[in-house]
């Protein structure tokens, strides 16, 4: 499968909202991403440090120099990639309201996906095995991430499937090329300003 069009996903986050973007004056492509240090494996997965790999950008915000990074397969078709703030705590969504896999009896090396990476700069690939067709991957794209951005951007083959992103009146199947889709996130609940 030959990957033609570009997707990036970029969440500016502020008290109004999210918008999914990027910033025209800003060349995030000559962000230097960061370096993948202290891995260690899991059961189902790994875990590493990722570093600042250079001198920082700022966009919208000052870059995290460093940030925790966990990857763990809790199905045999789910990845769960999480990125984290380790000197600071976030708001996760509790169990209760969105349950996941208590144990799964695989290991890394048996399920349906694959998840490869490079350390440096750090950079990751989701394929599916039995294909070797390509899902996610971050390859030449720079990780940025600071407290009010956050950048992950991948390659999407032509005609791509995406379904169900943002807040948007467009058709359910939103357009792979260009496609602008805003995230709100109000300051209190059921205030709409």
């Amino acid at each position: 499968m030959r990957l033609t069009n570009k997707a990036l996903i970029a969440f500016v986050i502020s008290n109004v909202g999210f918008v999914l973007g990027q910033n025209a004056t800003v060349n995030v492509d000559a962000c230097p991403g960061y370096n993948a240090t202290n891995i260690s494996n899991t059961r189902n997965g790994f875990k590493a440090d990722l570093v600042l790999a250079g001198k920082a950008c700022n966009v919208y915000g000052k870059d995290y120099e460093r940030l925790s990074l966990t990857v763990t397969y809790e199905t045999d078709n789910r990845i769960h990639l999480k990125i984290t703030d380790p000197s600071n705590s976030r708001y996760e969504v509790p169990e209760s309201v969105f349950p996941r896999p208590k144990s799964w009896d695989g290991n890394r090396d048996s399920p349906n996906i694959n998840f490869r990476y490079t350390k440096s700069p750090f950079s990751f690939a989701i394929t599916r095995k039995s294909t070797n067709e390509v899902l996610f991957n971050t390859t030449g794209y720079p990780l940025v991430f600071e407290p009010q951005y956050l950048r992950v951007k991948t390659s999407l083959p032509t005609n791509a499937n995406i379904y169900g992103l943002g807040e948007h009146t467009n058709s359910f199947r939103l357009p792979p090329e260009n496609t602008v889709v805003s995230f709100r996130m109000y300051p209190k609940p059921g205030r709409r300003d």
